[in-house]
């Protein structure tokens, strides 16, 4: 006899059964696909949206999207890993919300339209994957991220937030950052991106920034920091920390509604080392600065300074920082105020081979140092180089105006200190405290012969020491009547000036095309240095 038995199977069976049956499918249509003509749907996840009946989802895997009647292609299935997505040339302009990983290729665009990979979140790029493998447009509105060697080539952020990290590059991509922050940390570089932070339009401020880390560099990029247009905005900016560096980058900081909120650029040592400017050009404008925050340190090296913004050279508790200007040997001019303001006693050093010149009345008061090139003060009102020392310890001080501090050309034991007052030609140049030429020095004086008119330095007190030079510049050919009194040195003080240039003794004579001069250490007002043609 046979008994018939009914078998009930539990809920949490059927239910077990089921994922299994979807685990089963999700893995059978995994690989490489091509994007229909007429999908069902705009499901990434769907197998049947696919040629292959395939979801691409591996390392290997390729997802190519051509011609279709489907172009928004939805999110929610995980996280795919890929190793490209290629939109080949029929290809229309797609928006992808997919969230996806990119291990191998990147991201190639062989088509004239633009494609849109927002991505529910940031794109992700492992080891050598690009973001943007070919000459078509490929923008990511919510950002993405950057590992390994992976770079962020063409591609277009307009929200600005990428990070990225170990060798990664940002290519020449273009980043925009209004409220969002692109990091650099490990040894990434900006490469030649275009960056541009913008300032928040609203309160509370969450101002657009880039900033770098670690080692990381920004390369030959370009950076603009713009500044609020409300009060408490916020300005964009531009911050180096750790040991970065500024490397070849031209840096631009323009001006906001307030001080607080403009743009800025930030060099700042913090517990991991010291950023370094490297060769970067800096250009500041209207209330924009350059922040220079370098504390117990020797200070930091620019590429360049222009413009007519501020440089702020901060630090504290008890000296302000210094800042050098020049290493990438061009010539520029500065027309802002450098200040130190919160902390006095910073400092201005010129590097380089180029010419800066400073038009600006300046108030740090830790002094000026020039070490090569040529640096030129051309303030029309206040001291171009502060109330401290100005020291020539290589290369060349010279411009118009007056100088708050003391000059001390040469350092008495090395070579190539000049003093060359005017700029462009014969000009006056004053010091209200002392001025002296060490042994290693020598005066640079020119003579324009057409309108009868020389270089003159006015200092409070003047001394020459024994191996001090004077070089005599005629600039024309043209007779100077006889009787004609050039005063070269104007000694305001009431002593003497002490010593005579060992190439220029008192009394002697010389002759430069047709004019004879007759030197006098007593000339003036009896203690200036004055040349008479004879």
């Amino acid at each position: 006899m046979k008994v018939k038995m009914n078998i009930i199977y539990p809920a949490f069976a059927l239910f077990a059964f089921a994922c299994f049956a979807a685990s089963a499918t999700a893995q059978f249509c995994v690989g490489s696909g091509t994007w229909l003509q007429s999908p069902v749907d705009g499901e990434w996840g769907r197998c049947e949206n696919w040629t292959t009946q395939n979801v691409p989802n591996g390392p290997g895997d390729v997802a190519t999207f051509s011609a279709s009647s489907v172009t928004t292609i939805n999110g929610g299935y995980g996280l795919p890993t890929l190793d490209s997505l290629v939109f080949d040339s029929s290809a229309g302009s797609f928006t992808i919300t997919q969230e996806l990983k990119f291990v191998g290729a990147g991201v190639f665009n062989n088509s004239s339209a633009t494609q849109y990979i927002p991505g529910g979140g940031p794109a992700l790029f492992y080891n050598s994957a690009t973001a943007s493998g070919s000459g078509g447009t490929v923008v990511y509105p919510e950002g993405a991220e950057f590992f390994n060697t992976a770079t962020a080539a063409n591609a277009i952020f307009p929200n600005g937030f990428a990070n990225f990290n170990d060798n990664s590059s940002a290519g020449t991509g273009t980043f925009t950052m209004l409220r969002s922050i692109s990091d650099f940390f490990g040894s990434s570089t900006a490469a030649n991106g275009v960056f541009t932070c913008n300032g928040d339009t609203v309160t509370p401020p969450s101002p657009g920034a880039v900033i770098f880390y670690d080692n990381s560099n920004a390369g030959n990029g370009t950076f603009t920091a713009n500044g609020a247009t409300v009060v408490d905005g916020g300005g964009g900016h531009v911050d180096f920390w750790g040991t970065s560096s500024g490397a070849n980058a031209t840096l631009i900081a323009n001006g906001g509604v307030t001080d607080a909120d403009a743009g800025h650029i930030t060099f700042a040592n913090g517990s991991s080392g010291l950023p370094s400017g490297g060769f970067a050009r800096v250009e500041v404008f209207d209330n924009g600065y350059l922040e220079i925050n370098a504390a117990g340190t020797t200070g930091i090296s620019i590429g360049s300074l222009e413009g007519t913004g501020k440089v702020n050279l901060d630090n504290g508790p008890s000296t302000g920082s210094t800042l050098m200007v020049g290493s990438n040997n061009l010539s520029t001019t500065f027309s802002g105020v450098i200040q130190d303001s919160a902390f006095p006693g910073g400092s201005l050093a010129k590097i380089g081979t180029g010419t800066l010149t400073l038009s600006g009345a300046n108030t740090y008061t830790g002094g000026t140092t020039i070490e090569s090139g040529t640096l030129l003060a051309a303030a029309t009102g206040g001291s171009a180089t502060g109330p401290g020392t100005v020291s020539v310890n290589g290369g060349t001080f010279g411009g118009t105006g007056r100088i708050s501090g003391a000059i001390i050309v040469g350092t008495g034991t090395g070579s190539g200190s000049v003093l060359a007052p005017g700029i462009n030609g014969p000009g006056v140049l004053g010091a209200r405290k002392t001025l002296t030429f060490s042994a290693d020095s020598t005066y640079s004086c020119e003579v324009a012969t057409r309108n009868r008119r020389s270089e003159q330095v006015s200092a409070k007190g003047v001394t020459i020491n024994n191996g001090a030079t004077f070089t005599f510049v005629s600039i024309g050919n043209r007779a100077i009547p006889s009787g004609t009194v050039f005063t070269v040195i104007n000694n305001t003080a009431a002593t003497p000036i002490s010593g005579t240039f060992g190439d220029l003794a008192d009394a002697s004579t010389f002759t430069v095309g047709p004019n004879t001069y007759l030197v006098n250490y007593e000339g003036g007002t009896g203690n200036d240095l004055t040349l008479t043609v004879q």
